[in-house]
């Protein structure tokens, strides 16, 4: 939130003399600092001092909201009409609150509430991002905390790596043993790619048999490590629990290097295009050109199937 310093210290006694316990504040300037900030440490919620009869108060808003999704944000200002009361709702804020006309005891409260429905709007928003099957992002929730990890990656000039990966022959354990064993085994993909990658990665099942990783802060040499750590816990699931099929990955990797300009989609067609590159040389087939800057796939003493 800006405001003066004395402004800042008047609301913070109203707030705890309202809610009746410690509350602490912290101010800040600008929509990066706010951003730094919560990039620290947790915080419950943002109050946005602005005037709706300012022009770029929506626009700031906005900004606010893009920087830290998972804090609901209520604004307090004046206001000169309904309607650009709404427009500052519309921006991102749960609420707008008008200065002079609401009491500590009536602030706490709407605190306190935007807290509660953000809350379950994420909740919400979990149950959308997530496949039901694996418990893993789906391709919206790929899609969202991706080009946030790829917007990290870039403002920290970090790479990363991105893997495609599909199940081998799922068609015909559907056929074969029924779709009961055919859903087993995505579980059992997404299991081992859990087991695979750091908590910090991101893990989807896009659709099908399909799934992407993306590894962070991987670095460049890393690759093929990554690639022996899922043939190693595809062996191990194998020997744990005997099937009458293999569970099989065939994977194809792409590069991000710090201050490439690409976007989250074209860095998952890299990783496809490599996908179907391995796909066709497991085949026989001859297979395309393989460089460090497309990724490629499992050299033959590390493949996942």
């Amino acid at each position: 939130m800006s405001g003066s310093g004395s402004d800042v210290a008047l609301l913070a006694d109203a707030l705890r003399e309202a809610s009746g316990g410690p509350i602490k504040i912290v101010r800040a300037e600008s929509v990066a600092q706010v951003a730094e900030l919560a990039g620290r440490k947790p915080f419950d919620v943002i109050l946005f001092n602005c005037s709706a009869t300012d022009a770029d108060c929506p626009t700031e808003l906005f900004r606010l909201r893009q920087s830290a999704p998972r804090i609901p944000i209520v604004a307090l200002g004046k206001v000169s009409s309904e309607e650009q009361a709404l427009g500052i709702v519309r921006a991102g804020a749960q609420d707008f609150l008008e200065r002079n006309k609401v009491s500590g005891v009536a602030m706490v409260r709407a605190l306190r509430f935007a807290v509660e429905r953000h809350r379950a709007l994420l909740a919400l928003e979990a149950l959308t991002c997530l496949d039901e099957l694996t418990g893993l992002y789906n391709r919206r929730g790929l899609l969202t905390a991706g080009a946030q990890i790829l917007r990290v990656a870039q403002r920290r000039e970090t790479g990363l790596w991105v893997l495609f990966a599909d199940v081998d022959g799922l068609k015909a354990i559907n056929d074969g043993h029924g779709h009961a064993a055919g859903d087993e085994v995505l579980v059992e993909a997404g299991m081992v790619l859990r087991a695979s990658f750091r908590g910090s990665d991101v893990i989807a099942r896009v659709g099908g048999d399909e799934f992407v990783v993306l590894a962070v802060d991987a670095a460049p040499e890393s690759r093929d490590l990554l690639l022996h750590r899922i043939r190693r816990n595809l062996e191990r699931r194998a020997e744990e629990k005997p099937r009458p099929y293999v569970v099989r990955l065939t994977v194809g990797c792409a590069r991000y290097e710090p201050g490439e300009e690409v976007d989250l989609p074209a860095l998952l067609g890299r990783a496809d295009r490599a996908l179907y590159e391995e796909r066709r040389r497991r085949r026989g087939e001859r297979p395309g050109v393989r460089t460090a800057e497309n990724g490629g796939s499992l050299p033959p003493t590390d493949r996942t199937g």
